[in-house]
Order: C-alpha cells, then sequence, then structure tokens
C-alpha cells in the first residue's frame, strides 16, 4: 500500500483552489461512498462532496492528480484486512485545537456522505445507526481545547481511535460483500 497522504500538503494544495476543500471533509465524504458502494469512481465521489461548486476543468492538473490519488489511496487503505485504516487529519505534533477541528470535519463528510446513500438510518444495520448518531455528537464537539491538558489529548486519541473504529465497522457493515457470515463487527 502507498503512503499516506500528508494533510497539510492537501490542505496548501487545496488552498490554491476557489472551492472550499478541506482534506479531512472530502476524506471522511470518501470513506462513507465507498462504504456504501465500492465501485465509486473519483467524479462520483467529488460531485457528491462539492455538489454544484465543482467544475472539474477549473482543477489545475498537480491538484486533480493528488485527489485522484487520495481516491486511490483511500479506497486501498479502507479495504485493507489488517486493520489499518488511518483517518485523514494532521500529524501528531500538529495543535491538538487543528487535530480535534479535522477529526470534527471528518466526522461531518462522513456523516454527510451516509446521508447521501441511506435516506432512512433506521434501515440501516444497528452498529451503523449507532456511529451515525454518534458522530453527530462528534461533530458538535468543542474544538478549542487546552493544549497544555494532558487529560484533552487523550480524550483526543480515544475520540479518534472512536471514529477510525466506527469508520472500519460501517465499511465492514456496508459494503457489497458485507462481513462473513457470524463474524462479529467492531
Amino acid at each position: 500500500m502507498a503512503d499516506a497522504p500528508h494533510y497539510d500538503t492537501l490542505r496548501e494544495q487545496f488552498s490554491s483552489t476557489p472551492m472550499a476543500l478541506n482534506p479531512a471533509e472530502l476524506h471522511g465524504v470518501l470513506c462513507a461512498l465507498l462504504s456504501f458502494d465500492a465501485e465509486t469512481d473519483p467524479e462520483a465521489w467529488l460531485r457528491a462532496a462539492l455538489g454544484d461548486s465543482l467544475e472539474m476543468h477549473e482543477l489545475d492538473g498537480e491538484l486533480r492528480q493528488s485527489l485522484y490519488w487520495l481516491f486511490d489511496w483511500t479506497r486501498d487503505n479502507l479495504s485493507a484486512e489488517d486493520f489499518a485504516f488511518l483517518l485523514l487529519v494532521p500529524d501528531d505534533d500538529a495543535p491538538l485545537t487543528d487535530r480535534l477541528a479535522a477529526l470534527v470535519a471528518w466526522s461531518a463528510g462522513f456523516s454527510a456522505g451516509i446521508g447521501q446513500r441511506a435516506s432512512d438510518l433506521d434501515l440501516l444495520p444497528p452498529e451503523v445507526g449507532e456511529f451515525v448518531t454518534d458522530l453527530a455528537e462528534v461533530i458538535r464537539a468543542d474544538t478549542e481545547v487546552d493544549e497544555a491538558d494532558p487529560e484533552a489529548e487523550e480524550q483526543y486519541w480515544e475520540l479518534a481511535e472512536y471514529v477510525r473504529l466506527g469508520a472500519m465497522t460501517v465499511f465492514e457493515a456496508m459494503s457489497p460483500a458485507g462481513p462473513p457470515e457470524g463474524a462479529p463487527l467492531h
């Protein structure tokens, strides 16, 4: 599997566009869409994430290449069987407030992606519906935290791990292949 994309590099590339592109949010949307349809293509993802603001011809070659690379990496990373799925958020050395804001944005993107694919959350498997409900709480999280508080750092890691495992659970539960019969979900 290729190296993980670097959040700050993508954020810098995205800042040159007239569209409001947030790497974490785009990644969240993509993960949700791939969970419901492994055959999702990059164009469908970008249309779902950006709606009418997307004009593919406006994306310069380097940005378009980065978006397609992010798509391919995410598809491979999400479907890997080694549970090494990664959320696209800033590195560990970034300020906690930045990492938390990106986790909130990722969660909002994932929730939006599920909303585009599931018109009735009550029809989803219980573990998926529960995770979507929990994401609503994550999205409302206060991103202003005391950087010096060791408990805040620990709480961030617990929350990020919960979101990561929840995304993997949704992928396993909703992907066309689904989990093996009788396999426990996370």
